[in-house]
């Protein structure tokens, strides 16, 4: 008699080797496509600023949303402080659900059954980051970071 249990177990893992193999995959295709790009882009004038390559990390947005690694809430929510500085550090003070939709929009996960109470319970305990009358701003010492 199989133990359900030990067969989820069995199936999640196989999950996660095929997600450890196909981030292999993409990196490869990312690193060959972003190579390419710099390629034409130097081919145009004979420098690679004729065109402007994004940041790689913001061009290829895709890569934190798989992961072979299961992660913990409270490591997920360290995850979470980057992102939400960025975005505070590029478009300022914003409402719990502007950052929400923000996250959302550039691909960003945030989990729970109430996604926006749960980021608001994140950013009540990020560093970097308070309650203003207006929002969620970053503190004044973490603009220069």
């Amino acid at each position: 008699m199989s133990n359900p249990i030990t067969n989820l177990l069995d199936a999640r893992q196989r999950l996660v080797s095929k997600i450890a193999e196909l981030n292999d995959e993409l990196k490869s295709v990312d690193n060959q496509l972003f190579s390419r790009i710099q390629k034409l882009s130097e081919a145009f004038d004979g420098s690679a600023a004729s065109i402007q390559i994004v940041d790689r990390p913001n061009f290829f947005r895709n890569e934190h949303l798989i992961s072979a690694e299961p992660t913990s809430g409270r490591r997920k929510g360290r995850t979470l402080a980057q992102p939400v500085e960025r975005i505070l550090r590029e478009r300022g003070t914003l409402t719990t659900k502007e950052l929400y939709t923000e996250l959302i929009n550039r691909q960003i996960p945030v989990n729970g059954q109430r996604p926006m109470a749960n980021l608001a319970a994140h950013l009540t305990h990020m560093e970097n980051v308070e309650k203003t009358e207006g929002g969620w701003a970053l503190k004044e010492n973490a603009h220069a970071e």
